[in-house]
């Protein structure tokens, strides 16, 4: 079972002082633990709980060279007992420190071209043939041969086509979780924050990073599961507002009774992990008012950039006693990038 007192899964809200001048709450919970931190454990939590409930040895994701998911997979993996291999996007070399860490915590790397990648049926193939061939010694001695065996007849029979890789896929002592984590067992962990929020008393107004739309999904879904009052905004750190949106669309399948949702699209600096001298000069300042706290410049400051001035423009929402929070949803490791160390952080 999953190592718990590693963790700490109710972290605190703390004051987290904004350029602005307001004071707002910040749920700290890049505080959970070093690697598995933010909405990475939260949307794990699902995941992790679903391998410890059945025969799964093995779990299976994907993601990019640079990936908090990765890290937070290979680490829960350890800390529940179960092995990871994680399918990396890329044809360059697989070194880099996000790479490093993800071993150390024990995980398995597969290189797989980006080509190849974007079909997530075929780089899933191209994992499980790299198992049975120039990893079969390891599978066999970590995992046992009933496993490589079954690894063997999935990979025969071709059962990793017409996959809705939304989804994920639950195979005989085999877990292949979707990339980021995403899927209807990523909405667990958010519930359980929204219910403490609610013991708490609050009327919050959420900011986030956001990626892919599943933390906003497990949010709004949360809060109108507990029936609380809220705003959400989730502000995008990339330039795919389509993909979060129809995955949104996917998945909240409902009429929104107690509260608003939005994406905000105008803090994404150029890009994923783009960045500019604005962006960091503001990250300095936040840091200067608020020494304890880090924020990364390729998710959390871009979106508590967007909190800052979507604040100042419009208040009518703390004038109605909404309650803003900043949802720190991790990804420290973005901080020991070349241009973040570059400019003196």
């Amino acid at each position: 079972m999953l190592e718990y007192g590693e963790m700490d899964v109710f972290p605190p809200l703390e004051t987290l002082k904004l350029p602005s001048g307001l004071d707002v709450l910040i749920q700290r919970d890049d505080l959970i633990h070093p690697l598995v931190s933010g909405n990475k454990w939260r949307k794990l939590k699902g995941w992790i709980r679903e391998a410890e409930n059945s025969e799964t040895k093995l779990v299976i994701t994907f993601g990019g060279a640079f990936s908090n998911h990765m890290i937070a997979s290979a680490s829960s993996c350890r800390l529940a007992n179960l092995k990871c291999v994680v399918a990396v996007r890329g044809e360059e070399a697989m070194e880099n420190h996000y790479l490093d860490v993800a071993k150390e915590e024990g995980a398995i790397i597969i290189g797989v071209e980006r080509s190849v990648f974007k079909e997530r049926g075929s780089a899933l193939a191209r994992v499980l043939g790299v198992l049975l061939t120039e990893q079969k010694a390891w599978v066999i001695r970590e995992l046992g041969l009933d496993l490589y065996f079954s690894l063997q007849r999935f990979f025969e029979g071709e059962g990793w086509r017409g996959i809705d890789w939304d989804l994920g896929l639950k195979g005989d002592g085999f877990l292949v979780i979707p990339e980021g984590g995403k899927g209807e067992r990523a909405f667990l962990g958010f519930e359980e924050l929204v219910d403490w929020w609610k013991g708490l008393g609050l009327k919050p107004w959420v900011f986030h990073a956001s990626a892919t739309g599943t933390t906003a999904v497990g949010l709004v879904r949360a809060f109108e599961k507990l029936g609380i009052e809220y705003q959400l905004s989730s502000v995008l750190v990339l330039k795919n507002i389509e993909e979060q949106q129809l995955y949104f669309d996917r998945f909240v399948a409902m009429e929104l009774k107690y509260g608003f949702h939005e994406f905000l699209v105008d803090s994404v600096f150029g890009g994923y992990a783009k960045t500019t001298d604005e962006l960091f000069g503001f990250i300095q300042q936040v840091t200067d008012d608020n020494p304890n706290q880090m924020f990364d410049p390729i998710y959390t400051a871009k979106a508590l950039f967007a909190m800052n001035q979507r604040l100042v423009m419009d208040s009518s929402c703390l004038q109605e006693g909404y309650v803003p929070i900043f949802l720190h949803t991790g990804g420290q490791l973005g901080g020991f990038s070349e241009k973040f160390a570059s400019k003196g952080f």
